[in-house]
C-alpha cells in the first residue's frame, strides 16, 4: 500500500509525515468497514542443505 508513497512526499514536499498519514487513512478506513487487513502467508525459502 505504500507505493504511492513517494509520489505523494513528491506533491506535498513539506509533510514529512506521508508514510504514517497513508498508515492512518487505511486504519481508519478498517475502523469504518470499508477496507479489510488480511495477512498473506510469507513463502519459506526452500532447504538449501538440500535436506
Amino acid at each position: 500500500m505504500y507505493a504511492f508513497e513517494e509520489r505523494l512526499q513528491n506533491q506535498h514536499p513539506d509533510n514529512k509525515h506521508v508514510r504514517d498519514k497513508i498508515s492512518e487513512q487505511l486504519q481508519m478506513l478498517r475502523d469504518e468497514g470499508i477496507v479489510e487487513f488480511v495477512r498473506i502467508p510469507l513463502k519459506t525459502a526452500p532447504n538449501s542443505h538440500g535436506s
